[in-house]
């Protein structure tokens, strides 16, 4: 407040004018240096579409007959990777397909669409 005051700003006008001005005051003020320069973020590579990791994941248990009932359908589940009663993971993603998990191997369903943006098949 003593910035705009100092500046004789006395209208909302004359405050917005001064306004980058002050920005620069204040970031000039308050900014600390990082302890260490390395980039905050790390890049995705993980094996793992961020579909399957940002969806909707529901749990079931293989039946007999190696399928699940989710929302009032069967899903036939890949028999060989599989015992009855184990438990699977349902990923309902956001553009409506859906992948069926055991420990993060895809046991039916459908496989998440590639991002068209990173290149990956």
């Amino acid at each position: 407040m003593s910035f705009l005051v100092s500046r004789k700003a006395r209208s909302i006008h004359d405050m917005n004018s001064h306004l980058p001005e002050y920005l620069q005051h204040h970031n000039a003020r308050f900014t600390i240096p990082p302890e260490e320069s390395p980039a905050a973020w790390l890049p995705w590579n993980l094996p793992v579409y961020i579909d399957d990791v940002l969806c909707i994941k529901e749990q079931r248990i293989v039946n007999r007959d190696f399928t699940i009932r989710i929302h009032n359908a069967a899903v036939q589940l890949d028999s060989d990777s599989l015992t009855v009663g184990e438990k699977v993971t349902a990923h309902r993603r956001f553009d409506g397909s859906m992948g069926i998990f055991h420990n993060w191997i895809l046991v039916g369903g459908s496989p998440a669409k590639p991002d068209p943006r990173e290149g990956r098949i």
